[in-house]
């Protein structure tokens, strides 16, 4: 996968020797899984003022309709993807959000994870 091998090339691996904590709900697709296991060990990739959401604090948009993945850091606008109980065998259309307009993006989300960085 490009992803990965751009990150694990660019941005040094975290060096404490820890076991793997993260568990993925099968809510997130695995285009999205694989770039929070890649993240687990190099947490710089989630970015720092527009940013991805750490796993943790995943959530839903208000109507509960799509997942928030990306946030703008004033909160101008967010990335999102259809919320599905079970989406880790989907390649979901990204939603860009901005003044409660969302948007379809033109890429699905494993193309959208591979041009994040």
């Amino acid at each position: 996968m490009a992803l990965e091998s751009f990150v694990t090339g660019w941005y040094p691996a975290q060096t404490e020797t820890r076991p793997t904590t993260i568990a993925i709900p099968g809510s997130v697709p695995y285009a999205l899984a694989d770039f929070y296991r890649l993240a687990e060990k190099r947490p710089a990739i989630l970015g720092g003022q527009n940013s991805i959401q750490p796993l943790t604090r995943l959530s839903t948009d208000i109507h509960g309709e799509r997942l928030v993945v990306a946030i703008e850091n004033q909160g101008c606008w967010d990335w999102s993807i259809p919320w599905q109980l079970d989406a880790a065998g989907t390649d979901p259309d990204v939603w860009l959000t901005e003044d409660d307009a969302p948007v379809r993006e033109e890429e699905p989300l494993i193309l959208q994870c591979d041009f994040v960085i």
